[in-house]
């Protein structure tokens, strides 16, 4: 008997000891999380950087979108984060990255479902149109009863359409008749004393003057508008432009509004901003917005670069490097970095002794897009200088996602049954020692 119950409690601890540590082995699997972020809003044309973030999990992403053009088809995750780049070309955006038979911490097949970046249109302001008013006499109003104790004035006026009846049989042959106007007419009433009462009525005059201050259409000789051209939209970008001077037309929707600010528009380097104003004929005004970014033009002399090494420093110090593709007679590049790069190093080496080089922008970077400059000028004529640009896209910093798989209350569960368990052990161990004394 006694071997029986040892047997039935050692069976008893083992199991509790198993399922314990199947529990623990189970969370300790579902330690994992998976992310896609990108920016909500953007212009079209922009190019938008968007996260893939997969702690705990290794594999395959593959991308998808709608509206807009990806950098890579695919990613690929080892318990880190990816960045990938999409250009807007249309609204709503939609970008969406499905998880291809990812595997956990446990080299386990995880089931997670896919994460869709939706970007919108950026809204732009609109101007309210300046209302100017108009001064409109209001009519003037005519009794239109007398009192009985009151003889009304029996001159008749320039506005009375009828005169009043004459009371006077001997009325002459000059006396002349009242003017007619189109402005009022007027109504008489006979009361029984003989006198006659005038109601004079004037119409509503209706205002014809038009208020449409819209455009129709705006265009420039070189480049194009972001966003095409909609009579709603009062903000344009024109980018990419390194001319000294642009051509903008711009018409009407009403030939009676009046449009200024368009024609030959000269640049300077840097942003600039072209208003045109459309005024309508009660004098509203609207504004359309034009901005230029004009960059100075690249290649303006024969100064080159032989090689650019270019490195990424993280916030720990780490040096990694980037395969830029370089070009000596390429003079624009793009770059996608990690949310956890602060500093590029820059390291460029000349074509030609005696020429200046000058890096600006490589230190720290911040969040989206960033503009690095590398300058080669001469050391006897500077006003001849190359100019090499890189546009560095950071990533955003990922927000960790709690694992959409329900955790199941697990350690709920251990608790209840190691509780269960101890009781059922205790009175085992008080019922064989009830037996001894017996």
């Amino acid at each position: 008997m006694k071997s029986t119950i040892k047997r039935i409690v050692g069976r008893i601890i083992v199991t509790s000891l198993f399922l314990i540590a199947v529990t623990i082995n189970y969370n300790i699997a579902l330690s994992y999380s998976f992310n896609f972020v990108g920016p909500n809003t953007a212009n079209n044309g922009d190019t938008v950087t968007l996260t893939i973030t997969g702690n705990g999990l290794t594999g395959k992403v593959n991308l998808s979108a709608s509206n807009a053009s990806l950098s890579d088809n695919s990613v690929w995750i080892e318990k880190n984060s990816v960045s990938v780049t999409a250009k807007i070309t249309g609204f709503p955006a939609t970008i969406t990255a499905t998880p291809n038979e990812l595997t956990d911490n446990n080299y386990n097949i995880v089931s997670i479902s896919s994460k869709t970046v939706t970007i919108n249109e950026k809204l732009k302001p609109t101007p309210k149109p300046t209302q100017i008013p108009q001064n409109t006499p209001s009519p003037t109003q005519i009794p239109s009863s007398t009192p009985s104790n009151q003889k009304p004035n029996t001159t008749p006026s320039t506005q009375q359409t009828n005169p009043p009846p004459v009371t006077n049989n001997s009325q002459g042959a000059n006396q002349s008749k009242p003017n007619q106007t189109t402005t009022s007419s007027t109504t008489g009433k006979q009361s029984p004393s003989g006198e006659t009462n005038f109601q004079t009525q004037t119409p509503n005059i209706e205002d014809t003057t038009s208020s449409n201050n819209y455009l129709s259409m705006i265009k420039v000789n070189k480049g194009n508008l972001s966003p095409n051209f909609d009579r709603e939209i009062f903000e344009y970008n024109v980018e990419n432009f390194n001319d000294e001077q642009i051509e903008i037309s711009a018409e009407a929707e009403d030939e009676r509004a009046t449009v200024s600010g368009t024609g030959t528009i000269a640049l300077i380097n840097g942003e600039n901003i072209i208003n045109i104003t459309v005024t309508a004929e009660n004098q509203a005004v609207r504004v359309y917005q034009i901005n230029i970014d004009k960059g100075q033009e690249f290649a303006q002399s024969d100064l080159r670069l032989n090689a650019l090494e270019v490195k990424k420093i993280n916030e720990d110090g780490n040096f990694y490097d980037i395969d830029i593709g370089f070009d000596k007679d390429k003079f624009e590049y793009i770059i996608n970095v990690e949310s956890d790069i602060s500093d590029l190093d820059i390291i460029p080496t000349v074509d030609k002794e005696g020429t200046i080089v000058e890096t600006q922008g490589k230190e720290n970077l911040v969040e989206g897009e960033n503009k690095i400059s590398i300058t080669l000028s001469n050391i006897e004529d500077d006003t001849k200088t190359t100019i090499y640009s890189i546009k560095v896209i950071k990533a955003e910093k990922p927000i960790v996602e709690i694992s959409t798989i329900p955790q199941r209350k697990s350690w709920i569960w251990i608790i209840v049954g190691s509780v269960i368990l101890l009781g059922i052990l205790l009175g085992i161990i008080y019922f064989i020692r009830n037996k001894k004394k017996k």
